[in-house]
């Protein structure tokens, strides 16, 4: 969604590059727009993956690579992530601030 807000979908999902007679506006644009995704996509990724990206160059290819790594399509994949979403609300307290139970996620 936020890709989509920026217009980096294009660059960073399916690895858009501007035409080959594209003009000097045009070229100006598109490094914008690569320039952004890297940046959005970056600022996403907790600092242990981002040592596993640290050679990609690319939003596109930051992206094939997370997705290759990340990406699951299936039933039982789909089963597990409900069983998660809901062993973590269980394990919420009231008693305790948010930021307290978030913090216990924090891995650095």
């Amino acid at each position: 969604m936020v890709f989509d807000a920026f217009r980096a979908t294009l660059v960073v999902e399916n690895g858009y590059t501007h035409s080959f007679g594209a003009t000097g506006d045009e070229k100006a644009a598109y490094k914008h727009m690569v320039t952004q995704s890297l940046l959005l996509l970056i600022q996403g990724i907790s600092h242990p993956i981002k040592f596993l990206i640290g050679r990609l160059r690319s939003a596109h290819n930051i992206w094939q690579h997370l997705h290759h790594i990340y990406f699951q399509n299936s039933s039982p994949s789909f089963v597990n992530e409900i069983n998660a979403f809901h062993s973590l609300s269980s394990s919420f307290s009231s008693s305790k601030s948010i930021s307290n139970f978030l913090d216990q996620f924090d891995i650095l």
